[in-house]
């Protein structure tokens, strides 16, 4: 009988800086360059918005007050694309102090799962303030999928789980594979990350400065 193993760990690491300037000048010496290209990003959905805004701007032509609002909600995209270009092109201070990244997990590990085969779910840390201090704080979610095959149920396949990799799970499931096994393991992984991102950006002693 074969079955699908799904193993998902945690890394949670917090690193003292001291001040708050040098907290900012450690988290953007590790992910400046992450963070530049969320806002690249950032950038190209405000352009999209302003474009959108200009549509709707000029189809209303003979409704004063709602062209007026077409046009505030234009302006105040602008204000905020200008923001953006100006911490990319280096003028003002990077003005994010988080950083998060979801990575969307490999097919590959669900068409042929091997045990020594791991991929990286979820990566996030941000700078939060810790009594007189800061600190920065980072979350790590990987995954792993494999298969096993056994006469003896579930409780002999988890028997031949090396306790350090038991160990270091926040989740470990085991079910007999079915056609439809893979795509419960995709959504419990899916749910998992949801939940990791509401509670990391949530944590009281996490506020995003």
């Amino acid at each position: 009988m074969d079955y699908l193993c799904l193993a998902v760990k945690k890394e949670a690491t917090r690193s003292q800086t001291g001040s708050r300037e040098q907290a900012q000048k450690r988290f953007f010496e590790k992910f400046g360059d992450c963070v530049k290209v969320k806002l690249e990003e950032e950038k190209k959905k405000l352009e999209g918005r302003i474009r959108y805004y200009d549509r709707k701007g000029e189809n209303s032509k003979g409704k004063p007050e709602e062209k007026e609002e077409w046009l505030r909600r234009r302006e105040a995209a602008q204000r905020e694309m200008e923001c953006v270009e100006r911490q990319l092109e280096g003028e003002q201070q990077l003005q994010v102090w988080s950083y998060e990244d979801k990575y969307e997990c490999c097919d590959e590990i669900f068409d042929s799962p091997v045990f020594d085969e791991s991929v990286l779910m979820l990566s996030m840390a941000k700078i939060c303030p810790v009594g007189s201090g800061f600190e920065i704080v980072e979350e790590r979610y990987s995954c792993r999928v494999w298969k096993e095959s056994g006469d003896k149920g579930i409780a002999e396949i988890r028997s031949r789980i090396p306790r350090d990799i038991e160990g270091s799970c926040i989740l470990l499931d085991i079910c007999r594979e079915r056609p439809d096994t893979a795509q419960q393991f995709r959504m419990k992984i899916k749910r998992m990350t949801t939940e990791a991102r509401r509670k990391f950006r949530a944590a009281k002693n996490g506020g995003i400065l």
